[in-house]
């Protein structure tokens, strides 16, 4: 994994979290304010999960980080 470069994700590259989840990126423009990047993060068991994040791909619950679903590009 390498840090998480959105020009790259919005080229096509393969996007995962940092505890290795794979994402897809559904839009980059959200009006969800500092969080304009909107993606699914598949989990161990097939199903998907909505994630907010923001430009450079950190995420953020509940205002508190957790960066175990921060983004990151994948090698």
């Amino acid at each position: 994994m390498k840090e998480f470069n959105l020009v790259e994700a919005i080229s096509g590259a393969e996007v995962c979290t940092k505890a290795g989840h794979k994402v897809r990126i559904i839009c980059w423009d959200s009006k969800i304010k500092d969080y304009p990047i909107v993606a699914l993060e598949t989990m161990d068991d097939g199903e998907e999960t909505i994630g907010e994040y923001t430009l450079n791909g950190q995420f953020t619950i509940w205002e508190k980080e957790d960066p175990i679903f921060d983004l990151m590009m994948v090698d």
